[in-house]
């Protein structure tokens, strides 16, 4: 019988870490394969608000969304649903002809790597070109892959890394022919419900309410508080990409999945495809960029931020660790972290590192 960790509270340390900085929320959660170890929240929901935050209370993750992504069209490939190695034309056969032909070597698993030269779609303007799409979000999902799929690429595919949220779109539309389920309906079908990941949704967490954290931009010193509704939200093409939020907790737990995985261990998926989704498919900035995830000498991980929220999801495997960390503030206004963002958790996770690990 595998024995449940002891649980240790974290606050004082979030606390004494943002301590300086300022921000109005800081969260984190700590796992190792046998559980969660440590959790805890500082601060308050909304800047100048007397709400304190809550290990219950929800986080937009932002570009943790990819890693997600990749592990549920990972489910549908052990199904036989899918290949890694199917061209988009395969499961879209509808596209085949006007297909751009610089696209044609461009398979499944280079979307998810990041390979295929697809636009970055990292920047409010990459969208003012794109036709307004009608229909159902899996039907606007569809068109706007079809629309990729005829654009010039921005980068040679295969050869070169280009981070790219609308290759997401593509290789989720092939999902959702493959399935014939929408996004959502799979994300809730094949990850949130078999890792009873309770917390799970999509958008920002106080347009379920109010009594959520607020997302915030940092101009200097000053916060400034953000409309839960307000122009930053993703809509439904990008949403793949970048648009699920959860718990700290819930989002350590997903990372126990890979965690588990690495160390040989069958769970969701078999550990054979988790240590394909692992593998780098070539050099990216930092080391190296696998089926989802950042991959680094020292870890694989994923950093988040839709621009008012900033998370950090990292994995030391041969430590036997997952942290997972969380603010509801970010400098960025782009749909990626800023590096003052980065830093932040960066600092956190090193903290972590040293109470957890004693380095």
């Amino acid at each position: 019988m595998t024995e449940v960790p002891i649980m240790e509270p974290l606050d004082d340390l979030l606390h004494a870490v943002n301590d300086g900085h300022g921000y109005p929320t800081l969260a984190a959660a700590v796992a190792s394969s046998s559980g969660i170890t440590g959790a805890g929240t500082t601060g308050v929901r909304k800047a100048g608000g007397h709400d304190s935050v809550t290990v219950e209370d929800r986080f937009h993750v932002g570009s943790i969304t990819k890693p997600m992504t990749a592990t549920l069209l990972a489910t549908l490939v052990e199904e036989g649903r899918l290949r890694w190695d199917a061209a988009p034309t395969d499961v879209l056969p509808e596209f085949a002809a006007a297909l751009h032909p610089a696209l044609r070597s461009v398979r499944l698993e280079h979307l998810l790597a990041h390979r295929a030269g697809i636009a970055a779609f990292t920047d409010d303007d990459e969208m003012v070109p794109v036709p307004s799409f009608d229909g159902s979000p899996r039907d606007q999902r569809l068109a706007f892959a079809g629309w990729l799929l005829l654009q010039e690429p921005s980068a040679t595919p295969i050869s070169d890394f280009l981070y790219s949220n609308a290759g997401y779109a593509i290789a989720t539309a092939m999902a959702e022919r493959a399935a014939n389920e929408s996004w959502e309906d799979l994300m809730r079908a094949c990850l949130f419900t078999p890792l009873s990941l309770e917390s799970a949704g999509f958008g920002w967490p106080a347009l379920l309410s109010l009594d959520q954290p607020w997302g915030h931009y940092k101009r200097g010193p000053v916060l400034e508080p953000q409309e839960p509704d307000g122009p930053y939200q993703l809509g439904p093409l990008l949403a793949p990409a970048g648009d699920v939020h959860m718990t700290v907790s819930d989002l350590a737990e997903f990372g126990r999945v890979h965690l588990r995985g690495l160390a040989g261990e069958d769970t969701l998926l078999r550990a054979i495809t988790v240590r394909r989704m692992h593998t780098s498919l070539g050099t990216a900035p930092g080391g190296g960029y696998g089926l989802g995830w950042s991959i680094t000498e020292s870890s694989h991980n994923h950093t988040g931020s839709g621009g008012t929220f900033i998370a950090l999801l990292l994995l030391r495997s041969e430590q036997d660790r997952v942290y997972a960390v969380a603010a509801n503030v970010a400098a960025s206004q782009t749909m990626e972290a800023s590096e003052d963002d980065a830093g932040l958790l960066t600092s956190l996770v090193t903290t972590l590192i040293q109470r957890f690990e004693g380095e």
